[in-house]
């Protein structure tokens, strides 16, 4: 029987040094983004459209 590897453990901090808030939307998420909500969304913002909400930290 093969030992279980342990887990790493990582903090939002550590997460977010490693990406490039300058870094354009992925093509499929800007898709995804631009979709007209269905009505299921949960508004997570209250300024917000729920459709908006991942566009946080986007520049228009």
């Amino acid at each position: 029987m093969k030992a279980l590897k342990e887990k790493k453990s990582y903090s939002l901090r550590d997460l977010l040094a490693q990406c490039d808030p300058k870094a354009p939307m992925p093509e499929v998420l800007q898709d995804w983004d631009r979709m007209a909500p269905v009505g299921l969304e949960q508004v997570v913002m209250s300024d917000r459209k729920p459709h908006q909400a991942s566009t946080l930290g986007q520049t228009p």
